[in-house]
């Protein structure tokens, strides 16, 4: 198992000298600790922040409301090709800076 979308935007944060926190789903996580060395596992997420988002994901879709309380923005969707380089880019232009992760 290969994380593609995962790897491909930690390509672009590593290549923006940005660190990003990740939250990942346990099992996915243990998916891939399972089909490779401890340590692969360690260097994809190095310098990175990683929490669980929990074992399993259950769609948003299925609670009251949830257009109004939550933006979904995960790194499996399309969109995230594009939009993470824009959005860095567009708040760099605007003065916005990011907080490292690795310092809370």
């Amino acid at each position: 198992m290969h994380g593609g979308s995962t790897n491909k935007r930690l390509a672009v944060l590593r290549d923006q000298g940005i660190h990003g926190s990740f939250y990942v789903l346990g099992e996915r996580l243990q998916q891939r600790a399972q089909a490779q060395p401890s340590e692969a596992l360690a260097d994809t997420y190095a310098e990175q922040c990683v929490a669980l988002h929990g074992w399993t994901h259950v769609s948003h879709q299925h609670a009251a409301n949830w257009q109004q309380s939550a933006i979904l923005f995960h790194d499996t969707h399309a969109k995230a090709e594009t939009a993470v380089p824009w959005l860095l880019a567009q708040t760099r232009a605007a003065g916005v800076t990011w907080t490292d992760c690795r310092g809370y």
